[in-house]
């Protein structure tokens, strides 16, 4: 009896412990990446001109968008980003996420914050034209 006692006893607690361990994640970088030059508020918060990478840029320059690492939690990636295009994918419902830019100057916006994420972001100098 004592046998199934504690054997009813482990599997409840490890149902129970399962229940409170954190999803795993994979950090996700993206790079802006417009087919449009420039800076502007709609271009910095149009999810398409994010493009997947795996360098995030390194000297962190606030003025323009560089590159944000977006936590994505796994076999979830395709309701971040495009999969096929490693194009970021616009918030909608339950899926893609939301780019909010702040202005430096009247034609320069940076990423403020990735809403729907944890998320490190990178503004710097970028070598697109105006």
């Amino acid at each position: 009896m004592k046998k199934y006692l504690f054997g009813a006893l482990a599997l409840v607690l490890a149902v129970g412990f399962s229940a409170f361990t954190k999803p795993s994640t994979t950090s996700r970088i993206f790079q802006y990446s417009p087919t449009t030059p420039g800076f502007t508020k709609a271009l910095v918060e149009t999810e398409s001109n994010w493009v997947l990478t795996t360098v995030a840029c390194t000297a962190a320059t606030p003025q323009k968008a560089c590159s944000v690492e977006i936590d994505v939690p796994a076999g979830q990636e395709s309701s971040y980003y495009n999969t096929s295009t490693g194009r970021l994918i616009a918030e909608s419902g339950t899926v893609g996420v939301d780019i909010l830019a702040t202005q430096h100057d009247p034609l320069t916006f940076y990423v403020a914050d990735v809403e729907k994420s944890n998320v490190t972001i990178v503004n710097q100098l970028h070598n697109i034209l105006k």
